[in-house]
């Protein structure tokens, strides 16, 4: 008999290790039992009722357990050997991306044939915090339904634009690998400008490989002086929803109502909060760890860096988001307005321009650092 972990590869079809397994002997699957304590223990819980039913048509049981191993995370690409011509690891997405594109993606892995007839056995039920059940509402547990539903020769053109249906909303699903990188591929393949993000989380995984702090440490090592100004009472109006830019604060409120974020909206709350407001970079990425379905500790913590631009190939420093811009640029008006509860009337707790100088400052003072 043989034990198989379903953690971060929760599905049955190209799962090569429970493939394998189910070629040589009798298996149980086994899972940790979700703490229920954040956004994605939650969209978790949901996936594993979802693959509790497709191991019993297999003939496979699955058991939860209070602690368990964990398995790696499906990438696209085998980029463990991948280094510039000089050895070193790319610090560059670019590069790196045409570096992948050089390889071939593997051959999907066939869902592997019942060991015996389908498998009765009841799914323990946890009961939800009442905040949960809103998640539970939004996020479908077929990932196959969200696949059918993505128009992905929109995205290219419309994945900025937050008003519109152009994104995949296919990330919580990777993130607790209810569907794989190469699935996805086989599918939107013929769609350079979808699978160049899928590229973009094999390079998060790449470099928290070679940089293990990445979640907590700047990688561009001036920062680590840089004079942030914690100030949890102002973090606290940031993650309400109430800075008075209503770009940031629907984000906010569309977080806290679905645990996801458009993503051209991540980038404007992101950098507003580590710019705007000279918060740690560090604060807001554990905020955003509790509260997204989507949550993925490399490909958070490379966004986060690349916004507050600390880390490899990050954007400048003084590339400072202007929210009200951000709006008007990308036709946000519509996603405001579906998000902002009807009596908003934050007014701004911050000046742009003020704002955007005093970061400016701040950055001067550890500019010339090494």
């Amino acid at each position: 008999m043989i034990e198989v972990t379903f953690h971060n590869n929760l599905r049955v079809m190209d799962n090569a290790v429970f493939a394998s397994a189910m070629r040589k002997a009798t298996v149980i699957a086994v899972a940790q039992t979700p703490s229920l304590e954040t956004a994605q223990d939650i969209f978790r819980y949901l996936q594993l009722q979802r693959l509790h039913k497709e191991l019993a048509m297999l003939g496979v049981p699955l058991v939860l357990r209070d602690e368990v191993e964990e398995d790696a995370a499906s990438l696209l690409y085998d980029s463990s050997e991948l280094t510039t011509k000089q050895g070193t690891p790319y610090k560059m997405f670019t590069p790196f991306y045409k570096a992948c594109r050089q390889q071939k993606v593997r051959e999907l892995i066939a869902k592997p044939a019942p060991q015996k007839a389908p498998y009765e056995t009841e799914f323990p039920q946890l009961a939800l915090p009442q905040w949960a059940q809103k998640l539970a509402d939004v996020w479908s547990q077929d990932v196959r339904e969200v696949v059918e539903g993505f128009a992905v020769e929109y995205y290219g053109l419309g994945r900025d634009f937050p008003s519109t249906n152009a994104v995949s909303r296919l990330s919580p699903y990777l993130a607790v690998g209810a569907v794989s990188p190469v699935q996805l591929y086989q599918r939107f393949g013929h769609n350079a400008s979808f699978i160049r993000q899928l590229i973009w989380r094999d390079f998060a995984y790449y470099t928290q490989r070679y940089y293990p702090t990445l979640a907590s440490e700047p990688l561009r090592e001036q920062f680590a002086k840089f004079p942030y100004q914690r100030d949890v009472a102002i973090q606290r109006v940031w993650q309400r929803g109430e800075t008075g830019y209503p770009l940031v604060d629907a984000g906010m409120h569309e977080l806290y109502a679905t645990g996801y974020m458009h993503n051209r909206v991540r980038m404007v709350c992101t950098s507003f909060f580590t710019k705007h407001l000279l918060q740690p970079w560090q604060d807001g990425l554990h905020y955003f760890a509790t509260h997204l379905v989507d949550y993925d500790e490399a490909s958070n913590a490379l966004n986060w860096q690349w916004v507050a631009g600390t880390g490899v190939d990050a954007s400048p420093y003084f590339r400072v988001f202007n929210p009200t811009i951000q709006q008007k640029k990308f036709e946000a008006d519509a996603y405001v307005a579906k998000w902002l509860p009807a009596d908003y009337t934050a007014q701004p707790i911050v000046d742009h321009k003020t704002a955007r100088e005093r970061a400016l400052r701040a950055y001067e003072t550890i500019k010339g650092e090494n």
